[in-house]
């Protein structure tokens, strides 16, 4: 190979020709601008888990009914997805189809819309990063947020926010 010109050097002094992320899919496409994921490192990370999920669905599935050991692992399972809300009801079927689709609809910028606190998650996006929610008693400004089923009751507007002060002035009008 030859030596680079002086100019080339610079253009690409930054550009890690060994290191390249792999291209996207239309899936994760499809994912990261339905619920505005900010990376792709994200979408990633949730089909890592969802990977994990199936595999260990699968080989539960695969051991007889029986066994002590499969009902503790598939109830424990089980529960631990529910509760986080990612299936429905609690069995192993269930199990086998949670996606990624499954974990982002559990992210706070996306539980805000689901709960009519906001129109839409671009809107949501805006107020979490403000510090305008607030879930129990911590301020949240990461919309990444995964939220379980018993946080959901906690999600609040910020004490001095001045979208509850407007919230609040309107409501009184009426």
């Amino acid at each position: 190979m030859r030596q680079l010109k002086f100019h080339e050097q610079k253009l690409l002094k930054k550009v890690d020709l060994l290191d390249w992320k792999g291209t996207s899919t239309q899936k994760e496409q499809m994912a990261t601008s339905k619920y505005l994921l900010e990376d792709r490192e994200t979408y990633v990370k949730y089909n890592l888990i969802v990977g994990k999920i199936r595999r260990l669905t699968l080989a539960l599935a695969k051991l007889n009914d029986n066994e002590p050991t499969k009902q503790i692992i598939a109830k424990e399972l089980t529960n631990r997805l529910h509760t986080l809300g990612l299936i429905g009801s609690k069995t192993l079927l269930e199990c086998a189809k949670v996606g990624v689709g499954s974990f982002c609809k559990r992210r706070l910028s996306s539980i805000l819309p689901a709960i009519e606190m906001v129109p839409d998650i671009k809107t949501s996006m805006a107020f979490i990063k403000g510090g305008h929610v607030k879930v129990g008693v911590d301020t949240v400004t990461d919309p990444a947020l995964i939220i379980t089923r018993s946080m959901e009751d906690y999600i609040t507007w910020r004490d001095g926010s001045k979208v509850k002060e407007t919230i609040s002035a309107f409501n009184e009008d009426k």
